[in-house]
């Protein structure tokens, strides 16, 4: 049987979609060889492997209210706008704790991408490698102007968005022939390059990195970027290289900082879009699966 690889883009808040997909797939019973998850997609790839239904949106849900998971204070006191040493192992202890020893000793091959700092190139951690894969999720997970730099083994990392937003090229480089990948974008979604270099968000982590110029020219390049790799996105599933689950329409915009009751529906809105996008398109991605076996 040929190798079976999921890959899950990122986009922060937007992640709730990919946890509406995934939720599906544990229901269904549906597994891979290999999941390579890119910043919010490697937070979503934990409840995934662990078959912990629900816990990803649940995470989400309190992220907009719980100010130990996510705020402006934490950004004070931790360096980062994300309390990642809460969220992966006091978040719901008591509760719903998060089965890590299921995680630690699960049989998929996780991969998790971030941004060399110094080289602005894309760095893959993987669990078959020994990598500690709750820093990797860190680091891939730490946005450049709300986040401190990761150091992992002397080099330090942020966010895995800027140098390979959709790594689904890293799939077939390591020879899984069977690729599912989930965006958190419509297809509709192309990236505007002249706004985005004009943004305050670019300008401002273009400003706090200045230094490090490779990773500056790899911000400033993002935008650009993204729109190559997303066209060969399309492209690769024209020829049936991979197969495609995109929001059918376009995500509801939810805030980080200051969620009202407006944020907390459209987040919930964006979890049942995936739900309903992932049921839909079953039986077509179940023969996509077992063209393998053909």
């Amino acid at each position: 049987m040929k190798k079976r690889a999921l890959v899950l883009q990122g986009g922060g808040l937007r992640g709730a979609y990919t946890a509406g997909v995934l939720d599906v797939f544990i229901e269904h019973g549906i597994t891979f060889d290999c999941i390579i998850g890119v910043s919010a997609g490697s937070l979503n790839t934990f409840s995934y492997v662990t078959k912990q239904k629900g816990r990803a949106k649940r995470l989400l849900e309190d992220s907009l209210t719980n100010h130990r998971l996510a705020s402006i204070s934490n950004l004070v006191k931790y360096g980062s706008f994300f309390n990642f040493d809460y969220m992966f192992f006091d978040y719901l202890k008591d509760e719903w704790p998060f089965d890590i020893e299921s995680f630690k000793h699960c049989k998929e091959e996780v991969i998790f991408v971030a941004t060399d700092v110094d080289s602005g190139k894309a760095r893959y951690f993987s669990n078959k490698h020994g990598d500690d894969m709750f820093l990797a999720s860190m680091a891939s997970s730490s946005i450049a102007v709300v986040s401190k730099k990761v150091k992992i083994e002397g080099h330090y990392y942020l966010d895995g968005g800027y140098s390979d937003g959709i790594p689904f090229k890293k799939a077939i480089d390591e020879g899984y022939d069977k690729i599912v990948v989930i965006s958190t974008r419509d297809r509709n979604f192309h990236n505007d390059e002249e706004k985005y270099i004009k943004s305050k968000t670019t300008r401002l982590a273009c400003l706090r990195y200045r230094k490090s110029l490779n990773f500056v020219e790899c911000i400033k390049n993002y935008a650009k970027q993204y729109n190559i790799n997303l066209a060969n996105l399309y492209e690769y599933e024209r020829e049936n290289k991979l197969f495609l689950i995109a929001p059918s329409l376009p995500l509801r915009k939810v805030k980080s900082v200051n969620a009202n009751e407006d944020d907390i529906s459209n987040l919930s809105s964006n979890y049942n879009l995936g739900r309903c996008d992932a049921l839909s398109l079953l039986s077509k991605m179940d023969e996509y699966l077992k063209e393998e076996e053909k």
